[in-house]
């Protein structure tokens, strides 16, 4: 199964097992995709099904195994503070569930669930279009910035190959710190000229883009001091503070549209081209002051829909600007919120070791091309290996690029050309196979084969230093008549060659963290 199990036990029918989240979010701490394989299923072979649901708030997944080795599941919305009042007449419309069968494997499993996404459930116009290197402003200078410092951050990321610059927390409301703001959705003009960044971005050729926390109030902020009502609390109680934000109470239209009426003003005078929508905060206060006392289990449910009607209206309003989600580091990395945005950021753990087994997980129901990944100032590898990691994702930049040294940013430079030739083709519309687990393997393996299986580019990357050893790799999904040039040692052999013996990596690749992009390309005969 995918995720923890969170409660597991006999009861008077068999043995239970569920997976849920109860914070208000699809997957701060799981995720809804859950996957269950037969006893001697592997990435190949054997009987696999995959679950998944339409939904960005608490859901369950329930398993209960009878005593005649029958199979019983239940899956939809938490049932845990959950209750909807109905009157006579009205109806209640359940998140619909995906559902992938395979008789072949983990991998196939995953193929269905790729293409279900990536054909039939993102909404966004421009998906199949080419999608620009992205710089984000925030691990570079965090609130502390002025308009020169963002246009030279602008002017050395382009050095690095970026092609859409995102200037990331600090520029509405008072934001110099994460006390206020949240709620006012107003530039700081005392901080920062917008049109001149704006403009200036746009002269060079390159995207703009821009965060927002919609759902988040400050409490010294304008619109919780003018509507305290609008955030999520119980009269006479106080609220959980968290990051000094409270959460908004979007089962009220009224608050929804408060907000919306900003973002609307704000996109009518400012091009933007690209949104990073935040989430940072759990639901503790599921509490609505609209609601009467017998309809607070509806809020959970109702804050999502709240949370689907305002994204839905920005997009309608905005066809041509591609949104982002991001929820504190992959909270809601969900199939309800790709049909609005075509990728989310998946965690805000960049460190490639860390992230290998985010990425990986995360990728067996979930295509690349949505897997949001960023090279960062990481300690632990050069800048050549944490871009090539990232390369297996949305490719983007997070840092101070002031600092980068002249050799640094030709390094990301020429990952960004790498994916620019190879990008679309071979990893976001290429089929993807997983050969070596981080959470099982000392290595973290994927492969990317296009359409045509004439490319074919494989992410290598040992996680703890190796003696001297006899090492092979097999590879997957080549065509066994094709034959095929690699970057490694610059030898030509037959797809059927690289599946069935593979290339000697022995003696060589045992580095700790050492990362490593082999590239195959069909070499006509």
């Amino acid at each position: 199964m995918g995720g923890r199990t969170h409660s597991r036990g006999k009861c008077c029918f068999g043995r239970c097992f569920e997976i849920y989240s109860n914070l208000g979010t699809s997957s701060a701490e799981e995720n809804p995709f859950v996957f269950l394989k037969g006893e001697n299923a592997d990435y190949d072979h054997g009987e696999v099904i995959g679950f998944n649901l339409i939904y960005s708030g608490n859901f369950k997944f329930r398993l209960l195994s009878d005593w005649y080795k029958g199979v019983h599941i239940t899956y939809g919305v938490n049932d845990e503070d959950f209750e909807w009042v109905l009157s006579d007449g009205e109806s209640f419309v359940c998140p619909q569930a995906v559902i992938s069968y395979s008789y072949c494997g983990i991998d196939k499993m995953s193929w269905n669930f790729h293409s279900f996404v990536r054909e039939n459930l993102i909404t966004y116009l421009f998906d199949k279009n080419y999608k620009p290197v992205l710089f984000n402003s925030w691990e570079g200078c965090f609130f502390d910035f002025t308009t020169e410092s963002i246009i030279s951050y602008i002017d050395d990321s382009v050095k690095a190959g970026a092609e859409l610059f995102v200037l990331d927390d600090g520029w509405f409301g008072r934001r110099n710190d994460d006390t206020d703001g949240l709620g006012d959705w107003t530039v700081n003009k005392n901080k920062l000229d917008l049109h001149r960044i704006i403009e200036h971005c746009h002269n060079l050729g390159m995207k703009f883009g821009i965060w927002f926390e919609p759902e988040m109030v400050n409490y010294n902020s304008d619109l919780y001091k003018a509507h305290p009502e609008y955030a999520l609390c119980d009269d006479g109680e106080d609220i959980h503070v968290m990051r000094h934000q409270f959460h908004l109470d979007f089962s009220n239209p009224q608050a929804v549209d408060a907000i919306y009426k900003q973002l609307n003003a704000f996109f009518k005078e400012y091009e933007i081209d690209y949104i990073k929508w935040d989430y940072n905060r759990r639901v503790y206060e599921h509490f609505s002051n609209r609601l009467g006392k017998k309809r607070q289990g509806e809020v959970y449910h109702r804050i999502t829909l709240g949370y689907y009607s305002l994204l839905s209206r920005i997009a309608k309003d905005n066809p041509k600007i591609m949104i982002e989600g991001c929820a504190g580091g992959g909270s809601r990395f969900d199939l309800g919120t790709l049909y609005y945005c075509p990728q989310i950021w998946t965690s805000d753990e960049s460190n490639p070791v860390r992230r290998s087994v985010i990425n990986y997980n995360t990728s067996l129901g979930y295509p690349l091309s949505c897997i949001a990944t960023h090279v960062n100032d990481c300690k632990l590898m050069n800048y050549e290996q944490k871009s090539l990691f990232a390369l297996f994702g949305t490719y983007g930049l997070e840092m101070n690029p002031n600092l980068l040294t002249d050799n640094e940013k030709k390094t990301l430079f020429n990952t960004a050309e790498l994916y620019k030739k190879y990008h679309k083709d071979v990893i976001e519309n290429g089929m993807l196979y997983h050969l070596a687990s981080p959470q099982t393997d000392n290595r973290y393996i994927i492969q990317c084969v296009n359409a045509s299986k004439t490319c074919s580019l494989i992410l290598l990357m040992n996680i703890l230093h190796e003696k001297e050893c006899f090492r092979y790799l097999k590879l997957k999904g080549l065509d066994s008549d094709k034959r095929y040039k690699n970057n490694f040692d610059g030898c030509v052999f037959y797809g059927d060659y690289y599946m069935n013996v593979g290339l000697n990596f022995s003696g060589v690749w045992r580095d700790e963290f050492d990362c490593k992009l082999l590239i195959l390309e069909e070499v006509e005969t």
